[in-house]
């Protein structure tokens, strides 16, 4: 079985295809940071697309 991709470009994932972002946002810890600090954690929001391209 192959391994299943998006093709659409962060450009437009992010700009044409971008209905809405949540006001909520999640932080996703760097798992470096679980043996000291690490300073790659993030806390973003989730984005709501129009559409995904997939190919296999």
């Amino acid at each position: 079985m192959g391994v299943m991709r998006f093709d659409d470009s962060l450009y437009s994932l992010l700009g044409e295809q971008l209905e809405a972002l949540t006001a909520e946002r999640e932080l996703l810890v760097d798992a470096g940071s679980y043996g000291g600090r690490a300073t790659q954690s993030k806390l973003l929001p989730g984005a709501l697309v129009k559409s995904l391209r997939f190919s296999l």
